[in-house]
This record gives C-alpha cells, structure tokens and sequence, in this order.
C-alpha cells in the first residue's frame, strides 16, 4: 500500500535490491513524464 512513488521505491527504486533510478518515472515537475491532469 501507499502512493505511486512509496510503491516503486520499495520495489524497484533505492530501497530494494534493484535499485533503479525513476527517471521519467518521475513526476512532470520533476524532469519526469508523470502527469495528473487537475481535477475540476
């Protein structure tokens, strides 16, 4: 359980064995392609 990010930093990113960067796994603000249009 948790949001996106705790989600892939507890399998794959920094803080599992594989420790994969998230790159354009990211949010958009952050240089990544993650984007959540506003809700109206």
């Amino acid at each position: 359980m948790g949001n996106y990010g705790e989600v892939f930093e507890r399998n794959v990113g920094q803080g599992s064995p594989l420790k994969l960067e998230r790159g354009v796994n990211q949010q958009w603000l952050k240089g990544g392609l993650m984007y959540s249009p506003p809700f109206l």
